[in-house]
C-alpha cells in the first residue's frame, strides 16, 4: 500500500528546486555545486525532525492535495506510525526498524 502511494501520490507531487535529498537524479554532489568558491558556507541539520511531524501535518499534505478529509486520514495513517501524543514515530516499529517505502 506505501509503495502505492508513493509512485501514484508522492512522487508526482511537485517539490521545490532547491530539494536534494530523497530526490531522484540529485545527490550531494549537485547540492553543493551552487556554493563552490562562496567565501562563507553554511550547512545546518535539523536533529530529531521527522519525530518532531505530527501525525495531523501528514494528514494536512492530504488535504491540501485535495482530498476529503476522511481519505487525507487514512493515507496519513498509513504513511505515518503514531506514538504518544500523536507524534510520528519513525525508524522503529515493535523494537525493529521500520523500512517504510513512504519514507525517505
Amino acid at each position: 500500500m506505501q509503495r502505492k502511494i508513493l509512485r501514484e501520490i508522492l512522487e508526482k507531487t511537485p517539490v521545490h528546486d532547491w530539494a536534494h535529498g530523497f530526490r531522484k537524479g540529485r545527490s550531494s554532489r549537485t547540492f553543493v555545486a551552487p556554493h563552490v568558491g562562496q567565501r562563507v558556507v553554511v550547512r545546518l541539520d535539523l536533529q530529531d525532525f521527522f519525530p518532531s511531524l505530527s501525525a495531523g501535518r501528514i494528514q494536512t499534505f492530504f488535504r491540501t492535495a485535495r482530498y476529503p478529509e476522511d481519505v487525507a486520514d487514512l493515507l496519513g495513517g498509513i504513511c505515518a506510525q503514531r506514538g504518544a501524543a500523536g507524534r510520528v514515530e519513525r525508524g522503529w516499529a515493535g523494537g525493529g526498524p521500520a523500512a517504510f517505502a513512504t519514507s525517505p
